[in-house]
């Protein structure tokens, strides 16, 4: 193995001490080629290529194996009740200002919802019934003739 205390990366050019490149064993000097940042470009570029067809393989893995995930999940549910229990009333208690807000809103909301179920209420039987009186007076002129 050559021991350098600098290098070249191969990407951008620089001269980088050895400590911006990622150990590799199989290289000669013990180092890769491409230092650290460019390394990680590479990677997210080739990872941006490739995510849909990764997503689509993982989407398709989790329907093959969805009764494993529901059973694991229902098995740990019941042999963490407690911790999850104590998770979730201590996040309750330290988000009960946002909770509360949520509360006011769905109020305030179903009080709107009712208001506009009554109005579309009150404007359907209008409609009808004018649209019950245009269709007489349709009728009754069709017959006057």
């Amino acid at each position: 193995m050559i021991k350098l205390k600098r290098k070249r990366c191969r990407i951008c050019r620089r001269i980088k001490p050895l400590t911006e490149f990622y150990r590799v064993e199989h290289r000669k000097d013990g180092h890769r080629s491409e230092c650290k940042l460019c390394f990680r470009e590479m990677v997210k570029r080739a990872q941006a290529k490739t995510r849909q067809q990764r997503l689509i393989k993982q989407r398709e893995w989790y329907r093959t194996h969805r009764d494993y995930f529901v059973k694991y999940r229902r098995r740990y549910r019941i042999e963490h009740r407690k911790e999850l229990k104590a998770y979730h009333q201590k996040y309750y208690a330290e988000h009960k200002d946002y909770f509360r807000k949520k509360k006011e809103e769905y109020k305030r909301d179903q009080k709107k919802l009712a208001q506009r179920r009554a109005y579309n209420k009150e404007w359907s039987r209008r409609f009808r019934t004018t649209a019950r009186l245009v269709k007489q007076k349709k009728e009754a002129k069709k017959a006057a003739r």
